[in-house]
């Protein structure tokens, strides 16, 4: 141990880390391989945007972050820890996107990439436990993405990239925030977009953890019974109330005022909610009520000045 940690002394740390070897070995494999379900969220990453392969479309390479851990002996000598998940590269290519794993050090070291503005929100979209990377573009506009772990090796896989257009909705834009939240109890997170921390728009993940914009008839009553939802869940009182018809308001807000931060947990025991009829004017939706039994309930809501909102729950 004497001649190892003389090594340390003349040649510095990575000397040290060579010579120690298999102790290396092992304390990199101990730390750098958590369940693949969680590499994504344990990786760590920066990001980065730049036009890699010159053909006028903006590529995104999302990069892992080197960590060290210390290890004790006789004297602390730092060891370099692999990352949980590798480097990738988003390849803008024929209007869509491509994802390519650890790509090369030519790539990753070019002098094209500049840093990259993105938030890193994480969720389990597909139900699997799997922690799902939302890349989410910050200016107005800008295309996102998610990343989803491989469930036997953790290595990130494109499951969907994310426009205005496909969604009908902007994730990006300075007022905005999104989170990942399990908005109708199904076990997956869905999509709540806020504005200057007002909920706007709650989308729902389908079967496979990838979200569209619905354009069926039913699409705005429903969302306009989410966002409701989510403004109580969020303890917004005020907010709420903007998303009751002008006529029933009055009713409610005494009520909702009166609960102050209890209405927070007012929807916990509303588990699902069905279409029963839809008007130009109006909708009816069956809400179930898990309270040791399920109950049904109705809830009405009317169009008002071309906005959806809710008369009666």
């Amino acid at each position: 141990m004497a001649g190892k940690i003389q090594a340390f002394r003349r040649s510095g740390w990575l000397a040290a880390a060579l010579a120690l070897g298999a102790q290396a070995t092992l304390v990199s494999s101990a730390v750098a391989q958590p369940d693949p379900r969680l590499a994504l969220r344990s990786a760590g990453y920066t990001t980065y945007i730049g036009d890699i392969d010159h053909d006028g479309d903006i590529d995104v390479l999302v990069k892992a972050k080197t960590r060290f851990v210390m290890i004790d002996l006789e004297m602390a000598v730092p060891i370099v820890v692999k990352p949980s998940s590798p480097t990738f590269l988003l390849r803008a290519a024929s209007g869509g996107y491509s994802i390519e794993v650890d790509p090369p050090r030519s790539i990753t070291n070019d002098a094209a990439w500049t840093p990259g503005n993105f938030d890193l929100t994480f969720g389990d979209v597909t139900g699997t436990g799997a922690q799902t990377l939302l890349l989410r573009g910050r200016t107005a506009g800008a295309t996102s993405f998610l990343i989803t772990p491989s469930l036997s090796t953790g290595q990130p896989q494109l499951l969907q990239t994310l426009t205005p257009a496909a969604l009908g909705v902007d994730l990006g834009g300075a007022a905005s925030e999104v989170t990942l939240e399990d908005k109708d109890s199904d076990g997956q997170t869905d999509l709540v977009v806020r504005s200057n921390g007002t909920v706007i728009a709650v989308l729902i993940a389908r079967d496979d953890g990838t979200f569209a914009k619905d354009t069926s008839s039913e699409a705005g009553p429903l969302m306009a019974w989410r966002v409701f939802c989510a403004s109580l869940d969020d303890g917004n009182i005020e907010a709420a109330l903007a998303n009751i018809a002008t006529s029933s308001r009055g009713q409610y807000q005494t009520a909702l005022v009166n609960l102050g931060t209890a209405i927070t947990g007012l929807t916990q025991n509303w588990v699902g909610i069905k279409t029963v009829e839809v008007a130009p004017t109006y909708a009816i939706l069956s809400v179930t009520q898990s309270l040791g039994e399920n109950l049904q309930y109705q809830v009405v809501m009317v169009k008002e000045d071309a906005q959806w909102r809710v008369d009666l729950f």
